[in-house]
């Protein structure tokens, strides 16, 4: 059986479909090939490839500007996120140390007067580069490092007669340092949504 079908029944189907097919082109009415080309199917054709190919670049391109400016402020958040961090981790060392000297005192004040500056001049980039739902929150962020940056260089930290941090005012600067991390993490939900 197979051998009927393989050399037998596949060449007569063959012939067949090639008879068929060849009365069929021969019966089939003559194409003619225009060479005339008006230049509004040029402009048409430029105009689609034109269309097809820049649109999705162009878009793409507004797409990744957006993230990268969005990425570059969140950076800006980070770098300033960081700096209280670590000004955080220093106030938490001499808490447990239970000793802080005039040098640990200036050091501090140092720190805490360098990032005064940063969150001021960040909250005008901001500002400048952020949409208007945002200024409502930097305000909030700066006033919660303004209120951290208070507790951090207040008499119980920074006194002169001062030799230790105590539990009372650790846990204020734990308070507000945990409250200005929020708000930051907000600033940043923010500029994520926008």
């Amino acid at each position: 059986m197979r051998i009927f079908l393989r050399y037998i029944l596949a060449p007569i189907l063959t012939l067949f479909i090639g008879i068929a097919l060849g009365k069929l082109i021969n019966d089939w009415p003559k194409f003619t090939i225009n060479y005339e080309i008006k230049i509004t199917d040029i402009i048409k054709i430029a105009s689609t490839l034109g269309i097809g190919i820049f649109v999705p670049f162009i878009v793409k391109k507004m797409i990744d500007d957006k993230r990268s400016k969005k990425n570059n402020l969140l950076d800006e958040l980070t770098g300033f996120s960081k700096t209280i961090e670590n000004i955080h981790n220093y106030i938490n060392e001499l808490y447990k140390n239970k000793k802080i000297v005039a040098r640990d005192k200036d050091y501090l004040n140092i720190q805490l007067d360098t990032s005064d500056r940063e969150v001021t001049e960040l909250c005008s980039f901001l500002l400048e580069n952020c949409s208007k739902q945002t200024s409502s929150l930097l305000e909030e962020m700066k006033t919660s490092y303004f209120n951290y940056w208070k507790v951090s260089t207040s008499i119980e930290v920074i006194g002169s007669n001062v030799r230790k941090i105590d539990d009372a005012t650790f846990k204020k600067i734990s308070e507000k340092y945990t409250e200005i991390n929020k708000k930051i993490r907000k600033v940043k939900s923010e500029i994520i949504k926008n």
